[in-house]
């Protein structure tokens, strides 16, 4: 008998254990993680700072940061970290449960200057 009775019953434990967690831990498709990640960068950088900003912050080209906020590009977790790093969060609330509002047609209206009637 390996281990001993202790063994086994730490052995026994952990499964009842991790079976439970599996149980309780919510499914995600990688799909809806992507668009977690693009709804929370867009929602962080729109605070702060334009594509092209961001674009120099963190070497990224805009075409590449429109389809990381549009949620249809794999993200590694270099990528991850070098976005977090610019928009000055932690990895983990780029990956928090965010909506991705739906994009507006057309071009986005230009703001008014306050000094133009």
């Amino acid at each position: 008998m390996r281990g001993g009775p202790k063994t086994q019953h730490r052995s026994a434990l952990f499964r009842a254990t991790s079976a439970g967690y599996r149980a309780r831990m919510l499914e995600l498709t990688r799909a809806e993680i992507l668009a977690y990640v693009g709804a929370n960068v867009r929602r962080l950088r729109a605070r702060k700072f334009t594509q092209q900003e961001l674009e120099t912050l963190t070497g990224f080209s805009v075409q590449y940061i429109r389809k990381i906020e549009r949620g249809s590009v794999n993200v590694n977790l270099d990528t991850l970290c070098r976005l977090a790093n610019a928009l000055d969060v932690g990895p983990g609330a780029l990956l928090r449960k965010a909506k991705l509002p739906p994009a507006k047609p057309g071009r986005p209206r230009k703001r008014r200057s306050a000094g133009k009637p």
